[in-house]
């Protein structure tokens, strides 16, 4: 069963909504290169008592909800290389909360 959540038109709601950052923050960590270092999905998987194969399964479900997200906040018709070139300024300011 797939999991609704909510898009807000509110870019403050979006930013403490944990369903919205949670899988943005481990994708933004994959895309960074973090999980790449060495050593960090095995000390990572000791931390979690977990395989490293289920962090990167972890790390695919996170990139999947992300991108699900992105996919529902441009639901106006843009395309999808319009998607792929969103920047990460654009991104900050849909999500984080107006000063």
């Amino acid at each position: 069963m797939k999991r609704i959540i909510p898009i807000s038109t509110n870019p403050d709601v979006n930013w403490r909504n944990n369903d919205i950052q949670f899988p943005r923050l481990i994708a933004e960590m994959e895309a960074a290169g973090i999980f790449a270092q060495p050593g960090v999905l095995v000390n990572l998987a000791k931390e979690m008592d977990l395989t490293v194969d289920d962090i990167c399964f972890l790390i695919d479900r996170a990139q999947q909800t992300w991108d699900s997200i992105k996919g529902e906040m441009f639901d106006d018709g843009t395309s999808g290389q319009d998607r792929e070139s969103y920047s990460d300024t654009q991104d900050r300011k849909s999500y984080r909360p107006s000063t």
